[in-house]
């Protein structure tokens, strides 16, 4: 269905598309449920007044939102499980109490009709819900434009659930009248049936009230729609005609038009609908779901609703799971945490590794020679003293059989090596993908220490260095010499230390030109041999001689004499036709082609060779009177993108969504060799040197710019740019080769027909480049994203002005990317430049704005103006809150950033409040063991230790650890910061032998991770010399904290924070070694850095002052000792109280001061009052006391 394309806010449009759908199939399959869940209590006799229908029913929704009330009181008591109990038995009483009303026959009597339907859903529960969950998506994507169009006072999800609630009505109301017959599908009578509304507040009454719910609409939140209007009064839309009922009840100037249900059939509705004579008001609406889109999306929605109901799980899938998690518990009780974890990670390469390896094709035939010097070039002398070692590269044209040989050399010697890894290199965007999905397969952390994504030569470093235990050969196939493959090239030339293997490397390129170092075989022509094997292995021949003629007609080229052995084979099958039949067919076209421009621009005979024999072959498909046409279509199409890993559902739309017809004509490209099918013919590949032929032909029949209209029509329904489902990132990541391809021959057409530049920019370009930088953003290349970005920046400028809504969507883009490449301060200025324009285009409270401030909040905090970031976290929130609700992941992640906001500024008890309202928000939409979860869990274990409830951080951090390691690995930098947190409670808590146990082990990670000389490692060293101090060997506290000095001096620069954090220490350590005016001197630099960190009152300065004064002190000036303590001593007990410890420190020191200057009376009256202090925490016999 052809539809205009609105070009704003496409992303979010079609998020929030995916996220009604989800919404509007689970309270589908709620409403649905639990309604025959009561009806089936009724016939089982277990509710003894069936009037109660309704009490039962709002007892069972009760239960639902009291739990999750009082899961919240519950956790503000520190009980959550507790409270979602108590609120749920607290739901169900007072649901009950409110529904006991008198019973009548109503609810008795429609229980026994829909009995076949109750028992039908209640005796194979999985498949009912399987159903439920189909026939909800068939109802959204029928009626998807008006469900957009809908919202309520508390959000379109509200709208979604009141559309489910009227929609399982329809059909309960329906089914109780007219009676449910076995094998009906249920969604027929959501069309036919009258909504009614059930009366929420539990009260059976024999009537319903009035029909349907009330909704808002989005382009006026005072113009209001019923739901029951919705169903009923829409027209219908098919093949871009629009009909409204002859009945003359169709309201479609108001309503719109809904698509087919996938199981109306339009002959018997035709009657009852004619051609509607108002413009449907939403004529413009864009529908994006693909058939494929919403059946995968089904999948994952019944998975999830599956995997909440615990009942519905399968005995036999229970039976295993649980044997396996206690197996698994035993295991852990007998072994070492560490020492299993370990184990696991040195054992995750044992296994071969076979990535992306193809068998060689079936008519594989010859080349013995070939194969023996190959074998001899990749394993030749390893000690060789050269740059480039274990490098062997197949050079050739096209269409000679580089891939198949490799192929062939895989089959015949892949023993020889524990891993054999095929990288389709034929672009920068088809090296991404596969070693993207290389990286997942071997799970390997694909971000650095900052936590931004590597680009891809450092993700091969990584590959190559986890692959090095074993050995290794590599494919590089289709490289071309771009400077991201010489970059890969570099990264496999690094030396590797014993034991490590250095990876055999074999690259197939038609680039004949190599370092010299590189082993270099030269592929040729088939031999005449050979050729004459190949072609008897599929084609009998008793004239040996016609053999001969036709591999000499074909030049011995391997792609021309397959094609022909293709056309050959299916001919015969249908009449008799021989080699020689073929060669009066090659001879009579090679003269028809004489002629043609197009074949006179060819300057290779092997091309021409192809060429001909690729125009006899699509004549003949041309022919095929029911598929032809398709298959040419699709094969055009092909062209013009990238030349493997191509999907068969990517054209769907082209065979107008016809699979049948779709398999059809592929499976004829198949058959004649034109394109290979693998995986029952799902993905398609085809030889680079016949693209290139069928676009020669389309450019001299000036077909060419047709066909880019349809491929860009093609990419656009196939790449998911709106949605950010796991599925959905993985599709753009293979897509991306293919738009890489297809921009490339865009900027060729612009290059042809400069007078068109702007509208090809304008109509394709700069969407393409969008499109793309997504891509390159989920394999994580925001450099590539970036570049991407500013060239469509470029144009929306020159097309729009800078000040249009493309122009900052573009911008906010562009910051994103930046912000990945560590450049807050650019990123910051981008989205300054974006915000107003948003503003001003949606409003200042529109959610629109919300992804900016945030982004742009992110972005001071990193620049370190937390002050900034809280403000603009604390603008966004509330309109988050409005848009999604207040218990949206969503939100949770602001609440998260604007926690660590607080604490940053020091707010640590709002940072506490923030993060435990994000935590169950979180534990909710990801489960409790999710890495985020304990992402999540440390952010509010640090603000429990900023607050001095040291045993909650390490409660909390021991919770954390675990799940973190399991998702990253034991020796991951996410690990080491956890560990590093968690040390610290140890010390807090007097533990300082557990505290440097922790820090070695998170040094050694850091170490391996960033190097020694980083400021991450450095921070590391400074929080083990303080272990070390604590632990009595203030030699060893110098020794770290000198080394970590210099390195946090020259990250950070001399003034910075975290370089007084070592100063000071470093000075305490000086001062118990003895060296007191070197403790003075460093103490006295890192004072005023903190005092402007924290500001003159704070108690970490009140702190500093304390170990300045003693410095002073030490040194004989008494004076200033006091001076320093008095200062100090006020501030203390105001932030920790009359009675704490820190301040019973700072009292016998004052009174040292004191008695220094012979003032007795007031060191015996500073004494008095520690005295009492200093009992209460160590006891009388503790040695300070006596």
């Amino acid at each position: 269905m052809a539809h205009s394309i609105t070009n704003l806010s496409n992303l979010n449009q079609d998020k929030k598309r995916t996220n009604n759908h989800e919404k509007f199939i689970n309270y589908f399959v709620e409403e649905f449920e639990t309604k025959l869940l009561v009806y089936h209590l009724i016939l089982e006799g277990k509710i003894e007044n069936p009037g109660k229908y309704s009490n039962t029913l709002s007892g069972i929704r009760g239960q639902r939102t009291r739990a999750a009330a009082g899961e919240s009181v519950g956790l503000s008591l520190g009980m959550p499980g507790e409270g979602a109990k108590l609120g749920a038995a607290g739901g169900k009483a007072v649901a009950e109490k409110v529904g006991r009303a008198k019973g009548n026959e109503y609810q008795r009597k429609t229980a026994i009709k829909l009995k076949v339907l109750v028992d039908r859903s209640q005796n194979n529960k999985a498949q009912f819900r399987q159903e439920l969950v189909k026939d909800g998506s068939d109802i959204f994507q029928s009626y998807e434009m008006q469900f957009m169009k809908v919202t309520t006072d508390q959000g379109p999800e509200k709208a979604m659930q009141l559309l489910a609630k009227d929609a399982t009505n329809r059909s309960i109301s329906y089914y109780a009248e007219k009676g449910y017959v076995e094998g009906k599908n249920v969604i027929e009578s959501i069309v036919l049936g009258k909504s009614k509304i059930e009366p929420d507040s539990g009260i059976a009454i024999p009537c319903w009230k009035t029909r349907g719910y009330k909704v808002d609409t989005i382009d006026s939140p005072t113009k209001k729609w019923s739901t029951a209007s919705l169903y009923e009064k829409v027209g219908l839309v098919r093949e871009e005609a629009y009909y409204e009922k002859i009945d003359g009840k169709s309201r479609v100037d108001k309503y719109g038009h809904r698509r087919l249900l996938k199981s109306e059939d339009w002959n018997k509705l035709k009657d009852i609908y004619k051609p509607s004579q108002i413009e449907s008001p939403f004529k413009t609406y864009h529908y994006i779901f693909t058939s494929q889109d919403l059946e995968h999306q089904q999948k994952n929605i019944l998975e999830s609703i599956n995997f909440k109901d615990k009942d519905l799980m399968e005995e036999r899938i229970r039976e295993p799971i649980v044997v396996a998690v206690k197996e698994i518990e035993e295991v852990i009780k007998k072994q070492n945490h560490e020492a299993y974890l370990k184990s696991s990670e040195n054992n995750r390469t044992e296994d071969p590794i076979r990535f992306d390896v193809k068998d060689p094709v079936d008519e594989f035939t010859g080349r013995k020679n070939e194969l023996l010097d190959l074998h001899g070039k990749v394993h030749r002398n390893p000690e060789k003293p050269t740059e480039i070692t274990r490098m062997t590269v197949i050079s050739g044209l096209g269409g000679l059989g580089k891939t198949e040989l490799a192929r062939q050399y895989i089959q015949e010697h892949g023993e020889d090596f524990q891993n054999v890894v095929w990288i389709n290199s034929e672009s920068e965007a088809t090296l991404l993908e596969s070693f993207s999905r290389l990286v997942k397969k071997l799970n390997i952390e694909t971000k650095d220490g900052n936590g931004k994504e590597n680009n891809i030569k450092y993700i091969a470093e990584d590959v190559c260095r986890l692959l090095s235990k074993r050995k290794t050969l590599f494919i590089f196939d289709n490289a071309e010499k771009d400077n991201e493959f010489i970059n890969i090239l570099h990264t496999f030339r690094i030396s590797l230390t014993p034991p490590s293997e250095k990876p055999y490397t074999l690259i197939t390129s038609r680039d004949r030109e190599w370092k010299k170092e590189i082993e270099i075989l030269n592929l040729n022509v088939l031999t005449p041999e050979d050729a004459e094997n190949l072609v008897k292995k599929k084609i009998y021949v008793e004239d040996e001689s016609q053999i001969k003629a036709l591999i000499e007609k074909l030049q011995y080229f391997p792609l021309a004499i397959k094609q022909a052995i293709a056309y050959i084979e299916d001919k015969e099958v249908n009449e008799a036709f021989s080699i020689s039949n073929y060669l009066e067919e090659y001879e009579k076209k090679t003269r028809d082609l004489l002629d043609s421009d197009v074949f006179k621009e060819i300057d290779n005979d092997y091309e021409k060779t192809t060429f001909t024999t690729w125009k006899i072959t699509t004549d003949k498909i041309a022919r095929h009177e029911e598929h032809g046409k398709l298959a040419l279509d699709i094969l055009n199409d092909i062209a013009y993108l990238a030349s493997d890993n191509i999907y068969r559902e990517m054209f769907l739309g082209t065979a107008r969504y016809d699979e049948t017809k779709l398999k059809s004509a592929v499976r004829l490209l198949v058959k004649y060799s034109i394109v290979n099918g693998e995986g029952m013919q799902t993905v398609l590949s085809i030889h680079r040197l016949v693209q290139e032929v069928i676009r020669l032909e389309l450019k001299g029949e000036s077909k060419e710019e047709n066909v880019l209209k349809e491929v860009f029509e093609l990419v656009r329904n196939n790449f998911p740019y709106g949605s950010n489902k796991s599925e959905d990132l993985a599709k753009k990541r293979q897509q991306l080769p293919h738009l890489e391809t297809f921009t490339s021959h865009i900027d060729q057409w612009i290059k042809r027909k400069p007078q068109s530049t702007d509208k090809i920019e304008k109509d394709y370009l700069k969407n393409l480049l969008v499109w793309m930088s997504h891509g390159y953003q989920v394999c994580g290349d925001p450099r590539k994203e970036k570049e991407l970005l500013e060239r469509a920046l470029t144009m929306k400028k020159k097309h729009y002005g800078l000040q249009h809504l493309e122009a900052a969507i573009t911008l906010a883009s562009q910051a994103t990317a930046n912000g990945d490449l560590g450049d807050h301060k650019k990123q910051k200025e981008l989205l300054e430049k974006a915000l107003p324009i948003l503003e001003t285009h949606y409003g200042l409270e529109h959610f629109e704005v919300t992804g900016t401030l945030t982004n742009l909040g992110n972005a001071y905090g990193a620049l370190s103006d937390h002050q900034k970031q809280k403000e603009l976290l604390e603008r966004a929130l509330p309109i988050l809150e409005r848009h999604y609700g207040l218990e949206h992941f969503e939100v949770a992640g602001t609440l998260t950033n604007l926690g660590n906001a607080y604490g940053a500024l020091s707010d640590h008890q709002k940072q506490k409040e923030l993060l435990e309202r994000a935590l169950p928000i979180l534990e909710k939409h990801y489960g409790s063991e999710h890495f985020e979860v304990a992402r999540a869990v440390v952010n509010l274990a640090n603000a429990y230790g900023a607050l001095d409830d040291h045993q909650k951080q390490k409660e909390l951090l021991e919770r954390a650890l675990p799940i973190l390691e399991k998702h990253y690995g034991l020796e991951h930098f996410e690990v080491a910061g956890t560990l590093t947190n968690l040390a610290r409670a140890y010390g807090a808590l007097g533990d300082h032998q557990k505290e440097k146990e922790l820090l070695e082990r998170a040094l050694t990670i850091n170490k391996k991770h960033y190097g020694l000389e980083h400021f991450e490692a450095a921070r590391t060293l400074t929080n083990l010399g303080i272990a070390y101090g604590a632990l009595g060997d203030d030699q060893k506290k110098k020794e770290l904290l000198e080394r970590a000095l210099p390195i946090l001096e020259k990250h950070y620069g001399l003034e910075h924070f975290e370089v007084a954090i070592t100063l000071g220490p470093l000075g305490n350590a000086y001062g118990a070694l003895g060296d007191h005016q070197k403790k003075k001197e460093l103490l006295e630099r890192a004072s005023p850095i903190v005092e402007k960190h924290y500001g003159l009152e704070h108690f970490e300065v009140a702190r500093a002052i304390v170990d300045l004064g003693n410095a002073n002190g030490a040194l004989g000036d008494h004076q200033k000792k006091k001076e320093l303590l008095e200062r100090a001593l006020p501030i203390l007990e105001k932030h920790y109280g009359l009675e704490h410890f820190e301040v019973v420190v700072a009292l016998g020191s004052l009174a040292s001061a004191y008695g220094a200057l012979g003032d007795q009376q007031k060191e015996k009256d500073l004494l008095k009052r520690a005295l009492p202090i200093l009992v209460k925490h160590v006891g009388l016999e503790h040695f300070e006391v006596r």
